[in-house]
């Protein structure tokens, strides 16, 4: 569908299109705008190319995506980016990424998560609501300075959280009504 050469795909490209199957984009791409591929149900996958820089607002909400592998170039992820997806397992979100927007993965069913090191910003509810997070990591560098507010609110099966020594600040509400946490491993 999208051929090589193609760096942006703009916002709403295939908002609400009746679009199918996998989603392979090109390896050229290296933004996707607010909206690109919002609600389309029948999306089973996508691959994301090596040299993705940015993920708009609301991109891939409301998609029927169970994973996603995201590159290492991703460097951020915006509002609502993939709220309301159906991801299961461990989601790593790698060193490069610098900023995660408000509720990017807000009522997502992922059971794991990894915050990587190079990460500034985290907007608030960022993962509110994930009901199966069962644990989360965040890797050593990471200050947790620019982090908003109930990112991790309405977490109830989250147990663990693991913060660095680097973690200068708990932000407001951070694990607010995570009613099953039993380890906080504070630096």
């Amino acid at each position: 569908l999208l051929k090589e050469g193609i760096t942006k795909i703009g916002a709403q490209a295939f908002d609400r299109c009746s679009l199918s199957g996998k989603l392979v984009l090109p390896s050229t791409v290296k933004e996707i705008g607010d909206y690109a591929f919002f609600s389309l149900n029948d999306i089973t996958s996508v691959t994301f190319p090596e040299g993705l820089l940015s993920i708009g607002d609301s991109a891939f909400q409301r998609i029927s995506l169970n994973e996603i592998d995201l590159p290492n170039s991703l460097e951020s992820i915006g509002d609502s980016a993939f709220s309301s997806v159906p991801l299961s397992g461990e989601l790593v979100l790698g060193d490069n990424i610098r900023s995660i927007g408000a509720s990017a993965f807000s009522a997502v069913p992922i059971t794991s998560l990894v915050l990587g090191s190079g990460i500034e910003t985290v907007g608030d509810n960022a993962f509110q609501g994930d009901q199966k997070l069962v644990s989360v990591t965040v890797e050593e560098g990471s200050t947790g300075i620019s982090w908003g507010s109930n990112i991790f609110g309405g977490c109830v099966s989250l147990t663990s959280v693991s913060l660095p020594s680097t973690f200068q600040r708990i932000p407001e509400s951070f694990v607010k009504a995570c009613t099953a946490l039993e380890k906080l491993s504070l630096p």
